[in-house]
């Protein structure tokens, strides 16, 4: 049997910790939108091609259900920053720079994907 690596619980950590926390925060969102908009009282349907910023800044189910979404798309950024900051303690350069690549992607879509559906003025 081989020893871990030094830091092999920090990385694990840093991968692990984003998806635990962000998952399930981000499905209890869904689930709490879910529920006030089956209680609650009718809201105004929501558009497709409604921008996510004008969803959550309406408030109301929708408002939390949008915000849970968001996070389960910011999930994969929070482990690309977690593996960067692993990789770079660890002195794993390869893989460091792998990650910012991911992580810098991800970052780049997210940027992109607000400035398509930018509520026009």
């Amino acid at each position: 049997m081989t020893a871990p690596a030094p830091g092999g619980d920090r990385l694990a950590t840093l991968l692990t910790l984003p998806l635990r926390v962000g998952t399930l925060a981000a499905v209890v969102l869904v689930a709490i939108g879910f529920v006030l908009s089956w209680l609650g009282p009718p809201e105004p349907a929501v558009k497709a091609h409604t921008p996510l910023v004008e969803t959550i800044l309406s408030g109301g189910a929708a408002a939390v259900t949008s915000i849970g979404l968001l996070l389960l798309t910011l999930v994969p950024l929070g482990v690309a920053v977690g593996a960067v900051i692993g990789f770079w303690g660890s002195g794993e350069r390869r893989y460091l720079v792998g990650s910012a690549v991911v992580a810098g992607l991800l970052v780049a879509s997210l940027l992109v994907s607000l400035l398509l559906l930018a509520p026009s003025t």
